[in-house]
């Protein structure tokens, strides 16, 4: 069956720089990537953008898979956005020729919304929402605080100094 594998963000938009490794059936998720060497299919494939003007997607990958269980793993996730929490498990089966598709990520499955059929085959769009930026610390706002009070400090030391020399 043809199937295409494309890479979206959380808006539907293309999300390009992932890079995914592809194994047959025979992959194991608590096993090393060098340990899974023997499952491997196609190793560091890329999200990228068609060179045709009309592509709008991020195609990972573009052609055919056979009747089988496949899994796609993400390998490096594009800068500010989460990674995927397990490998794309992809299951083709075809019955009297015709071929259907199923795909799940850490066993929920993908919706018809980023799994649908086509005249030409299967499209599976592969989705990152993106992370948060997390606050910086220590900046010179601490700073502040500490001469804020070291001032502080020190004022009331002068006033009390000068509140027993009158006071004689």
């Amino acid at each position: 069956a043809k199937v295409d594998i494309v890479k979206i963000d959380q808006t539907g938009a293309a999300l390009e720089g992932a890079k995914f490794n592809l194994y047959n059936d025979k992959y194991d998720a608590k096993k090393t990537i060098e340990q899974n060497a023997g499952c491997l299919i196609e190793a560091n494939l890329q999200s990228k953008k068609p060179t045709n003007p009309a592509g709008n997607d991020a195609v990972i990958r573009s052609g055919k898979l056979g009747a089988g269980t496949y899994y796609l793993v993400e390998t490096e996730t594009p800068a500010g956005y989460i990674s995927l929490s397990g490998p794309v498990k992809i299951t083709v089966t075809e019955t009297n020729g015709v071929f259907s598709m199923t795909a799940e990520i850490a066993g929920v499955s993908v919706g018809n919304d980023k799994l649908a059929k086509s005249d030409n085959g299967w499209k599976l769009s592969i989705q990152n929402s993106a992370g948060y930026e997390l606050p910086h610390t220590g900046g010179p706002g601490t700073k502040t605080i500490y001469l804020t009070g070291l001032l502080l400090l020190v004022f009331a030391g002068i006033g009390l100094m000068m509140r027993r020399r009158y006071r004689c």
